[in-house]
């Protein structure tokens, strides 16, 4: 993120993939400062996940990169329990 605000894509690879018809996404962290990704997948009835690395990039979570949802999420809210 700019100072300005706007965005500037990171090298070296400036995407990562995610399901289809992604409607939102939400940031969360861990008490142990770990950052998390969730993106809802409306067409394919999923949610990505993803760990926010110490230069912000995405990385895929493993082993479960994804997990299954009912028809067409729309929306991911997540909360931190310390």
């Amino acid at each position: 993120i700019n100072p300005d605000g706007t965005l500037t894509a990171m090298a070296p690879n400036p995407t990562i993939a995610a399901g289809s018809t992604s409607q939102s996404v939400t940031v969360a962290s861990n008490s142990l400062g770990s950052r998390f990704v969730y993106v809802a997948n409306f067409n394919s009835n999923d949610v990505s996940q993803y760990t926010i690395g110490a230069g912000g990039a995405l990385e895929a979570m493993i082993p479960q990169a994804t997990v299954a949802t009912g028809s067409n999420p729309y929306s991911v809210t997540a909360v931190s329990i310390q």
